[in-house]
């Protein structure tokens, strides 16, 4: 029974954490980015985009706590020294995982300012495209990278590294991912590295499994001993 309840506690603890971290906005000032890496689009509902610029964010909140975030949408800009409110909320199921794999399999491999440029190409992409069928290839489906691209081929050859990475990748989730909307400001995709890493859900259903055979263990021997 101490297992059960053990087990049980943590499942309880998971949910308070969840619920706290997303109850409450976020005020925060944009203090920087990263140098700006131009680059032409094809955008699912807007068609041609040039001149598009990506970087990494960095933004300070109200208690002088910074955090680094990549944009999620296109339609709306943010400014330098700009202040804004957030909800912290949550993205859909299956844009999360495919967020939580793409941070986790290559953010460690993100270095230069140009990593950074493909890395948010690579963001916009899982959080853009409507052809699910071409998730994972900037050339294909209705959210495209353009040949017009001045650098286009550097920013190709490696965001759809960062894209192939995440396609393949089967381990825990390394990052807490939080969806920062805001009505009339760019939304972004708040992150930052988790200290113990999260198992995947089939390590989950083993322990569910083995905690399982224990509790039937546990019952057999009350009943032989009755």
């Amino acid at each position: 029974m101490k297992t059960a309840r053990v087990a049980f506690a943590f499942s309880v603890a998971l949910s308070l954490s969840a619920s706290l971290v997303h109850a409450q906005n976020v005020s925060a000032t944009l203090t920087s980015y990263s140098k700006l890496i131009s680059m032409d689009l094809k955008v699912p509902g807007v068609g041609v985009q040039n001149g598009e610029s990506a970087a990494q964010l960095s933004f300070t909140d109200a208690a002088n706590k910074s955090f680094s975030a990549f944009c999620v949408e296109l339609a709306q800009p943010v400014s330098l020294n700009g202040k804004y409110t957030y909800a912290v909320g949550s993205f859909a199921a299956g844009v999360s995982t495919n967020l939580q794999n793409l941070f986790s399999s290559s953010f460690s491999k993100v270095s230069t300012d140009a990593d950074r440029g493909a890395f948010q190409l690579a963001v916009w992409k899982l959080t853009h495209e409507t052809d699910t069928k071409n998730l994972y290839s900037l050339q294909a489906g209705n959210f495209q990278l353009l040949t017009t691209s001045s650098n286009y081929q550097s920013l190709n050859t490696v965001a759809n590294g960062f894209l192939a990475a995440a396609k393949s990748y089967t381990g825990p989730s390394l990052f807490l991912l939080d969806n920062l909307t805001n009505p009339t400001a760019q939304d972004v995709v708040r992150f930052s590295k988790l200290t113990s890493p999260v198992p995947e859900p089939t390590s989950y259903a083993m322990f569910a499994a083995g905690l399982g055979t224990v509790l039937w263990v546990a019952r057999r021997r009350r009943v032989r001993q009755a």
